[in-house]
């Protein structure tokens, strides 16, 4: 496909990404290609991406949505200038969504650190990117999930749950009064816990 320019992907894993990556027939780069989106990833290094990333160099567009067992480069907007910079030299649009369950107790400060990678010049003058971190906590206190992800969000839809989790901190890299975080969902599902008994008493 010599002359493909947008290419979509979904429930790629990092093994498969390197095997696309090494194989000799596809290591020439793609450089008709413009747009990338790789959705539903499953991958834990980033260096398996960087190996992907090197047969795309002339992208505009990219975005990638990963929930699995991310290592901590994921979340380094450091790493992300220095990827960009390298290997993507064109990209105008940059969106993402990273998730990642934590099996120990955070630090207090673990969305601080995260956010202040993305307020460089970099992100905030060259590129205008807005992106949130924050974290989730089960009312049990026992589980973490650790959100980091562009402004908007990318996704059309979402699905949310009324019970058992809230949002203990959260943080944007650049205070802004007219920050649309949903202008891009299409469709919400919720999943209602216990009906207030406000609600049931009147039926």
């Amino acid at each position: 496909l010599p002359n493909l320019q947008i290419l979509i992907v979904q429930g790629f894993s990092g093994l498969e990404i390197l095997e696309v990556a090494e194989k000799p027939a596809d290591s020439k780069p793609l450089l008709s290609l413009t747009s990338l989106s790789l959705l539903s990833i499953n991958m834990t290094d980033i260096e398996e991406l960087k190996s992907l990333l090197s047969l795309v160099p002339n992208l505009t567009y990219f975005r990638i949505n990963a929930m699995s067992e991310l290592t901590d480069s994921f979340y380094d907007g450091t790493q992300w200038e220095e990827i960009i910079r390298a290997k993507l030299p064109l990209l105008d649009h940059f969106k993402f969504c990273f998730e990642h369950c934590l099996s120990e107790k955070p630090e207090s400060n673990i969305v601080e650190e995260h956010i202040a990678k993305f307020q460089t010049p970099f992100w905030l003058e060259t590129k205008s990117l807005l992106v949130r971190c924050a974290l989730e906590s089960e009312t049990n206190g026992h589980s973490w999930k650790l959100y980091l992800h562009s402004i908007p969000i990318s996704e059309d839809y979402i699905e949310y749950y009324s019970d058992g989790k809230q949002i203990i901190n959260s943080a944007v890299n650049k205070i802004d009064h007219d920050l649309e975080l949903f202008i891009n969902i299409r469709q919400l599902r919720l999943f209602i816990g216990q009906i207030p008994d406000t609600i049931t008493s009147e039926g």
